[in-house]
């Protein structure tokens, strides 16, 4: 090493000491030396600190310059440190010398392990920068070196930021200087993430793609600043033109797709997949996030075969809670219960397992065992740590006994909670148990306990409103809801509002939302609340207004879409865009039952009655006692010349209690002649 420092040393001294302090300075090579090997030493003398008198003899400088440029190379730092003092006093009014040794300087401190030494040598780097500064204000070269100085003195106290915002300066500088300095470019947009000026690094960031449009490094920045500000469309534009260049990106085409599926476009979203080719497709995680878009998107089956083509058995595992989700989807209960029961085992407190299996159990008319399966998992999961986990699950085993009229094992369930400290908890089972006492036939109990342990909160208010009408007593109820009414706040006025919606008073219902709205302005619920009432009572006009309003505000809202678009289908209107919004309503929500059911209707309406079997059975299995789906089931049968079918799900659609009881009569009497398994 010495001898080629040595021959090194013969070759620059033949070159022109002028030449050589003004040539750009050779790329420093890494040292050979570990971190370890600087340790907290005393200052080498006053150096730069203190100018010397110019020699005039720039030769010498160049010597001293080569010298430590020569040491520091290989790692013989003290010797290096002392060759740059000498240099700088022999010209201190040479900028790059100073930046130079400001440079060192900076690297003394990021190999030294003393925080006191650390700091020390940032303070004569910074001191050293700024003065090269000073003497040469306009030299990219210089800047970059003040900039860094900062950049490594933020590192040694993050917690302050005005290095930071100082090494923003110099660098915007740079900036201004070429538009080519991309680096330096690339450097401040990180300053500016960290400071969390996520704008500006994205401007920066977009100059970068601008000027070298293949740059990896910058669009990857660049989609981590949009989506850290929330612009992921942005992000997917930024994603798609990597693609364009890089079709191998798989990573990033993986979170393209996501991106696209997470706004509900589940066509873009599997259509980017399948442009990442079979290779691709067949890789785990794309196997699985096509799977998800297509469920996502109804396209159930589909779905079903891409999970059923893994071949790899850890993969088949991690896609099983999926591939039930399918089956569940596709109304294949009894395979899907099989499949939930398998997860269950191997995850005994997995809360959303057991509350699929539980829906799944329901639909298949085994609500003791999913009531039992709750209990269960609930039990397990208070004996933890964690007991407030299983609280809402506990409020679904409720609501499985109280679909199952089994009205006093409800109230048993719901006793714990009574005493929580959480008051929406304890609110919420004190209202199931007034619905369960109610329904029990002993109201006056039920009003006592609403009164009791929920004085004054508005739900409880509204409940014993809707007993009080129940019971006869309307003048009483009404003395509740009025103030209820009055208030002004939204949620009060909802309430009230819910009562009379329940109690079928749709008029009286939408005359408060009316109210609120003349008041206090349109919102999102009580729009929706309105044109539900609206339409109920027969004014579609204004049922439409409310929910076109309601769209504008919240233009995905899979509820409003899926009433709109019923609403038209019923009633034979607007059928392409009801198609339109009710497929987004299921897409948003597959699982569905009363959103596929608008989906077959809208498709019966069409005359696409197929496409609409497919769907209607779909929802018949997603909600078996539905009397709605099951009548649309048989017009559909009907309209197919499956007057047996139709026959029989009109008869068992006339055992529900939601049944249009005339209506369907009437279909069936034409029928009274067929045998039920007649075609």
């Amino acid at each position: 090493m010495r001898i080629l420092a040595t021959l090194s040393l013969l070759f620059l001294l033949s070159a022109s000491p002028s030449a050589l302090l003004s040539q750009p300075p050779p790329e420093e090579a890494s040292s050979s030396a570990s971190p370890g090997a600087i340790q907290e030493q005393p200052a080498l003398g006053s150096g730069a600190t203190a100018p010397a008198e110019p020699s005039g003899n720039r030769g010498e400088a160049a010597l001293e310059f080569a010298v430590a440029k020569l040491l520091a190379d290989e790692g013989s730092f003290r010797e290096a440190l002392e060759a740059f003092e000498s240099a700088v006093n022999l010209v201190p009014e040479d900028a790059y010398v100073r930046a130079e040794y400001g440079e060192f300087l900076a690297r003394l401190a990021q190999l030294s392990r003393s925080p006191r030494y650390r700091k020390q040598q940032l303070d004569k780097a910074i001191e050293q920068s700024e003065r090269a500064r000073a003497l040469a204000p306009d030299d990219i070269d210089v800047l970059k070196v003040v900039g860094e100085a900062y950049l490594a003195a933020a590192e040694l106290d993050p917690r302050t930021v005005e290095p930071l915002e100082k090494a923003v300066e110099v660098f915007e500088r740079v900036r201004a200087s070429s538009e080519y300095e991309l680096q330096a470019r690339m450097t401040l947009g990180q300053i500016f993430s960290y400071l969390g000026r996520d704008s500006d690094a994205e401007s920066v960031y977009r100059e970068v793609v601008a000027i070298r449009p293949r740059d990896r490094r910058a669009y990857d920045r660049l989609v981590e600043t949009l989506l850290r500000d929330g612009k992921s469309a942005e992000a997917e534009v930024a994603y798609a033109e990597i693609l364009v260049f890089d079709p191998e990106a798989n990573d990033l085409r993986l979170e393209l797709a996501k991106l696209q599926g997470q706004r509900g476009d589940h066509a873009a979203a599997e259509k980017t997949l399948r442009q990442g080719g079979a290779t691709f497709l067949d890789s785990p995680p794309a196997r699985q996030l096509l799977a998800v878009q297509l469920y996502l998107g109804g396209q159930y089956e589909d779905a079903l075969e891409r999970l059923d083509g893994a071949v790899e058995v850890s993969e088949t595992k991690s896609l099983e809670p999926l591939r039930a989700l399918i089956l569940a989807a596709l109304g294949r209960n009894s395979e899907a219960a099989v499949e939930l029961r398998g997860l269950l085992a191997q995850e005994p407190e997995n809360l959303d397992v057991a509350s699929t299996l539980s829906r799944v159990l329901v639909r298949l008319d085994r609500r003791q065992e999913a009531a039992q399966t709750l209990g269960q998992v609930v039990e397990r999961v208070e004996a933890g740590k964690d007991p407030d986990r299983a609280m809402a699950l506990r409020f679904e085993w409720a609501e499985v006994l109280m679909g199952g009229e089994e009205y006093s094992e409800a109230l048993s369930v719901l006793d714990p909670l009574l005493g929580s400290s959480n008051p929406a908890a304890r609110n919420g089972a004190v209202l199931v148990q007034g619905e369960a006492l109610t329904l029990l036939g002993r109201p006056e109990e039920a009003l006592r306990l609403l009164e009791e342990l929920a004085p004054g909160e508005v739900s409880s208010t509204a409940k014993r409103a809707q007993i009080l009408f129940g019971m006869g007593r309307d003048e009483e109820a009404r003395a509740l809801l009025e103030p209820l009414w009055g208030q002004g706040d939204e949620s009060s006025a909802l309430a009230a509002a819910a009562v009379y919606q329940q109690l079928e008073r749709y008029e009286e219902a939408a005359e408060v939302l009316r109210e609120y709205i003349s008041r206090r302005g349109e919102a999102p619920r009580v729009l929706f609340l309105l044109g539900a009432a609206s339409e109920r009572s027969g004014n579609h006009s204004e049922a439409e207004r409310s929910f076109r309003r309601l769209l504008e505000l919240t233009p995905e809202s899979p509820d409003a879409l899926n009433y709109l678009g019923y609403m038209w289908a019923d009633q034979g209107e607007n059928l392409v865009e009801a198609l339109d919004f009710i497929q987004r309503a299921v897409s948003a929500d597959p699982d569905n039952g009363a959103y596929v059911d608008s989906l077959g209707w809208v498709f019966h309406q069409l005359g696409r009655h197929e496409e609409a079997l497919v769907q209607l059975e779909r929802a018949s299995s997603l909600v078996p006692e539905d009397g709605t789906i099951l009548e649309h089931l048989g017009d559909v049968y009907l309209s197919l010349g499956r007057r047996g079918e139709a026959k029989q799900a009109y008869e068992r659609a006339l055992l529900l209690s939601d049944a249009n009881v005339e209506q369907i009569r009437a279909k069936l009497k034409p029928l009274a002649e067929v045998a039920t398994n007649a075609p």
